[in-house]
């Protein structure tokens, strides 16, 4: 199983769930557009801001649990508040 820093089990995710990336204050919330797939040892898959179709999100991370402190922020919760939302809070310049 690999966790992201948030523990979330990367082969659990499915298409459609919510997850919610933290960091700098920053936030964002997005649906998951594809199931993760492992090739040469890293997981990715793909997202999309819930609050902004546009922006596409490519999300990817090692299978190796060496390298797990540099995993993803990502959590299934909303785990931090006052966090502002991209899309939400503001918008990114296209």
């Amino acid at each position: 199983m690999t966790r992201t820093k948030g523990n979330i089990i990367i082969e659990d995710i499915r298409v459609g769930d919510i997850i919610y990336e933290f960091s700098y204050n920053v936030a964002v919330k997005s649906r998951v557009l594809t199931e993760p797939k492992l090739v040469d040892g890293q997981w990715s898959w793909e997202a999309v801001n819930v609050y902004d179709d546009l922006h596409k999100i490519s999300y990817m991370q090692s299978s190796d649990p060496a390298y797990s402190f540099y995993g993803l922020n990502i959590y299934n919760n909303e785990a931090y508040m006052g966090f502002k939302y991209i899309g939400l809070d503001f918008k990114l310049n296209s």
